[in-house]
């Protein structure tokens, strides 16, 4: 299987699917994250050049802090229409510093954590969760206050053009935002940005394509490391939101991932896929489930095709990552069983990758010894039994030799 080229992987790119994951479900793309992001990055790009890739960044993950919301939060939002009651609401109001706390820890995110922390606040000190005033609010957080007003409006009011738009906007001035930016997002609207592509997805995808080829160069991460901190708290974010796993699954499942790879004697390159996949397995999961939380007990047999889905979609966010062929490959592969029985696509033995084989094996022991919402964990070594018994059906004998080995040694 080709090498990760670090060098070509572009961590916009990353971002990027990130926030269109936050905006998946079953039914729906909502698009949110990356209309926001792209009327931020216009704005800032005629206010604040320098700020530009970061407020494009910060657009796109400024709701992960919403991610466990049993509705979208345009939803939610639509349903709370005033700062007032947008405060009221405790998931609303703590959304943004939900996302600050996951942000920061990021290399390379903590400007972007901070302009994400303050998207909900207002020009007059109605919004939160700080109520900061004026020009305590940082232009970039301004600027993403704005786009997003202006997303929920084109959601709300349907408005037919540019014209409309701005006057829904009027009620905001120099309360939400200044008129200034309004006045600026008139001219972006009607001189560089045509106000169709805002209702399109198919255009939306064009624009972001293209900001993100014109951002590819940026330097975020400095290292391999760098890359390896990112998406394990990628994975850690996409958690918070899993019904199907406790918090951590990801992370242990690629760390046990990688343990047994190196009991197989891989390469280090062939090591850090597997841990790059087993960090991001659960991406396309995290885009289908929304529907289904809150619902206790297993979900029926069309919800479970559904899910069925995900390592689909996890390929399909992972595959506009430049550099990332290699990892949304195994991703696709993760739920393939060794006697043909899996999914998506029946592949059997040694037409499954080897780095999804190890995965398969590591997350499903992490899924047996974790609290599940329908199922209590199992014992150690019940589970190591349990692998035993599915060598050879579902699982890569000389995978589970290797695990078992690895494991028994901690029994």
């Amino acid at each position: 299987m080709a090498a990760i080229d670090p060098l070509r992987a572009s961590p916009v790119d990353l971002i990027a699917s990130f926030g269109l994951m936050l905006d998946r479900s079953r039914e729906t793309r909502y698009d949110h994250a990356w209309r926001v992001a792209l009327l931020g990055y216009h704005l800032a790009k005629r206010l604040d050049s320098f700020e530009a890739p970061l407020v494009f960044l910060a657009g796109m993950v400024m709701d992960c802090g919403a991610i466990h919301f049993r509705r979208h939060i345009v939803e939610e939002l639509a349903d709370h229409p005033s700062t007032l009651s947008q405060k009221a609401d405790t998931q609303l109001f703590f959304h943004p510093v939900t996302a600050n706390e996951a942000l920061r820890r990021l290399p390379g995110m903590r400007r972007v954590a901070e302009l994400v922390l303050s998207h909900h606040e207002c020009l007059n000190g109605s919004g939160y969760p700080a109520g900061l005033v004026g020009d305590q609010i940082e232009l970039g957080a301004q600027i993403l206050r704005v786009a997003d007003q202006l997303d929920l409006v084109l959601r709300s009011d349907q408005p037919g053009n540019e014209k409309e738009a701005e006057r829904a906007l009027a009620p905001y001035e120099g309360e939400d935002f200044s008129a200034a930016l309004v006045r600026t997002l008139r001219e972006i609207l009607s001189e560089h940005v045509p106000f169709g592509y805002l209702l399109r997805p198919e255009a939306i995808s064009e624009e972001v394509e293209k900001i993100c080829r014109e951002l590819a160069g940026i330097r975020i991460f400095e290292d391999l490391d760098d890359w390896e901190r990112v998406l394990a708290g990628l994975a850690n974010i996409v958690d918070s939101h899993n019904l199907s796993y406790s918090q951590g699954h990801s992370t242990r499942s690629a760390e046990l991932a990688d343990r047994v790879a190196t009991m197989l004697d891989l390469s280090e390159e062939d090591r850090r896929l597997v841990r790059w996949a087993g960090y991001l397995q659960n991406m396309g999961e995290t885009a289908l489930q929304r529907e289904f939380k809150g619902k206790s007990g297993r979900l029926d047999e069309t919800e479970r095709e559904a899910i069925r889905r995900h390592p689909l979609v996890g390929e399909e966010l992972l595959g506009r990552v430049e550099g990332f062929a290699p990892v949304a490959r195994i991703v696709r592969c993760h739920h393939e069983n060794w006697d043909g029985s899996g999914y998506p696509e029946g592949l059997a033995m040694t037409d499954i990758p080897l780095h999804s084989r190890i995965i398969r094996v590591a997350d499903t022991f992490d899924a047996m010894i974790s609290d599940r919402p329908y199922k209590r964990r199992r014992d150690w070594r019940h589970s190591l039994k349990e692998l035993r018994r599915h060598a050879g059906s579902q699982f890569d004998p000389h995978v589970v030799e290797a695990a078992v080995t690895l494991l028994s040694a901690k029994t």
